[in-house]
């Protein structure tokens, strides 16, 4: 396969790696990862961060050195592909589930990118996204100093790296942007309160079920469903008579998950006239 690569088309290359990954995120048992390692490889910079984008979910422990390397490809795409697709390594690192030596030079090759002032803005965020969720000073200062920066893509990119983190310390940060004006911040911003998992969230997400945007209210039901406990419960039966038909269904479910999941798929209308339910 490595020597007929080359052969193939280029828009061929790209598509058929774009379709793998669907493929493999469709269907567990399919794994392209030595295909998209051979694409890793490609003198295209486009095929290089289609298989970039391929390795999202690998967790096989010689793909992490190669994404590594890509971090210092000259094209700025790639770069992104690869701090993204890194993910699952950092997360194994701080789980201790990897080796020590390369999980660290993978948290230092992304340090570099994330901490560099003249690259690519895109870069940067990926990076910082990535290693949100390694447990380190430095990380805290480096969220800490792009929430405050004046680019769009790296406080986003703070706030999605906050929920990363699972830390508690950054609630007060999220719940700011619970009232942000823009609702792609207001979303990260519930999407990563739901990470952290802090009932303290729960009343502000409960406001957040009557937002203008549709995807916000989405967010906020699942999020409440993802925290649980009691008041997130009474949050969302009582949402419910008000909830669009199209939400139903996703405000019953997250009921039942707010509960423990331990109930059947919740009728929310009946559950509203039994108090007991």
């Amino acid at each position: 396969m490595m020597n007929a690569w080359p052969r193939i088309p280029l828009e061929s290359r790209t598509t058929i790696l774009v379709r793998a990954s669907e493929l493999a995120e469709d269907n567990a048992d399919m794994d392209f990862t030595a295909l998209a390692c051979i694409g890793l490889a490609d003198e295209f910079p486009e095929v290089r961060a289609k298989a970039a984008d391929a390795l999202w979910e690998t967790i096989d422990r010689a793909v992490a050195p190669l994404l590594r390397d890509r971090l210092d490809d000259e094209d700025s795409e790639v770069r992104t592909a690869a701090a993204s697709s890194l993910r699952q390594f950092v997360a194994l690192r701080e789980q201790g589930r990897f080796d020590a030596t390369e999980g660290d030079a993978v948290v230092e090759a992304l340090r570099a990118r994330a901490e560099d002032p003249v690259e690519a803005v895109e870069v940067r965020a990926a990076a910082l996204e990535t290693l949100g969720v390694r447990t380190l000073p430095w990380v805290a200062d480096l969220i800490a100093d792009a929430y405050d920066a004046e680019e769009r893509e790296l406080q986003l990119a703070a706030i999605h790296a906050m929920g990363q983190s699972a830390d508690e310390r950054w609630l007060d940060y999220l719940h700011e942007q619970f009232y942000a004006e823009d609702p792609q911040f207001r979303f990260e911003a519930v999407m990563s309160a739901a990470s952290v998992g802090s009932e303290e969230s729960v009343p502000a997400l409960a406001e957040l079920l009557h937002d203008q945007d549709g995807e916000v209210v989405v967010a906020a039901i699942e999020a409440l469903g993802e925290i649980g406990g009691d008041a997130a419960v009474e949050a969302l039966r009582e949402y419910a008579p008000d909830a669009p038909a199209e939400f139903s269904d996703l405000v019953a479910l997250s009921v039942d998950s707010a509960r423990g999941g331990f109930g059947l798929l919740l009728d929310v209308d009946s559950a509203e006239d039994d108090p007991d339910a």
